[in-house]
């Protein structure tokens, strides 16, 4: 837990004022955070056949459901960290969600691994 706190905390030192903690999200636009997948959950089908894959993610501050749209979510894995520019925050059944934008980006800048001896 100490290692990825660290790991996350670094990776804002590096980063502008843009980037926020997963705890500053709101319902807005333009969302850009750093963040580790935790964990994938399952894939729904819209009624115009596009692909909404769902994750739970966090930083050091706090956790939230992300949903990536169509060919993302094949990008995504358990203990990546994620540098998102772009998305948005929107309530989806009385919780905030994170989404991945249309013209959003998502970066893998790391992964998480833990040896076991």
């Amino acid at each position: 837990n100490n290692i990825l706190h660290t790991l996350l905390s670094l990776s804002y030192t590096s980063m502008d004022n843009s980037f926020k903690k997963i705890i500053e999200l709101t319902q807005t636009k333009g969302v850009n955070c750093i963040f580790i997948v935790l964990e994938k959950g399952k894939t729904t089908t819209t009624k115009k056949d596009h692909q909404i894959s769902h994750a739970l993610v966090a930083d050091s501050s706090a956790c939230i459901k992300f949903s990536l749209w169509d060919t993302d979510a094949e990008f995504l894995q358990p203990g990546d960290i994620i540098r998102l520019t772009g998305g948005y925050c929107a309530f989806y059944e009385k919780q905030l969600v994170l989404y991945s934008g249309r013209h959003c980006t998502l970066e893998r800048i790391g992964q998480f691994v833990y040896f076991y001896c």
